[in-house]
């Protein structure tokens, strides 16, 4: 979640992303909705879609993604940035390979090539916008970050450490 208030106290969406989820084939499919898409919504007129969660909270952010995917949500998990970074220390930090530095004067840096993210770090990437193609790229980034996560949770089989990432949230 970002940080500007609505109407309630909400914020907007930083980032959203619908995950599908078959328990039986164990598979899933992860779809990232750009948080500049516009939608219209009831009450308030043509928004960005980062806007559904400030003036509805949970319920209005699950709403416009039902609209658009046609599915019905059965489930919601909200991640601040303290938390997330705190998930991200907590399974011991992820290392991944970036085409090219990020450089992003707002949220912070990282150089090209075999990088490791502790929590801090892995922010940067996720939220980063100053990209050459923008939210594209950063919608890359974050499913590439998603990627060494489950890498490395399928790695951590030690119920200590389990315990450990259920207590960062």
């Amino acid at each position: 979640r970002g940080s500007v208030e609505g109407e309630e106290g909400y914020t907007r969406s930083d980032v959203m992303i619908l995950a599908s989820v078959n328990v039986k084939e164990k598979k899933a499919v992860l779809v990232s909705f750009p948080r500049d898409t516009r939608i219209t919504l009831p009450g308030y007129g043509t928004e960005k879609i980062n806007a559904a969660h400030s003036y509805k909270g949970p319920a209005g952010a699950i709403e416009v993604v039902e609209e658009i995917s046609g599915m019905d949500i059965n489930n919601y998990a909200e991640v601040d940035f303290e938390a997330f970074e705190n998930i991200v220390d907590a399974i011991g930090g992820v290392t991944l390979h970036l085409d090219y530095p990020i450089l992003d004067p707002k949220i912070g840096s990282l150089p090209k090539g075999d990088v490791f993210l502790n929590g801090e770090d892995a922010l940067i990437l996720v939220r980063s916008r100053d990209l050459p193609r923008g939210d594209l790229d950063r919608i890359d980034n974050q499913k590439k970050f998603l990627k060494a996560v489950m890498k490395k949770a399928v790695e951590v089989r030690d119920l200590q450490a389990l315990l450990k990432i259920l207590d960062a949230t």
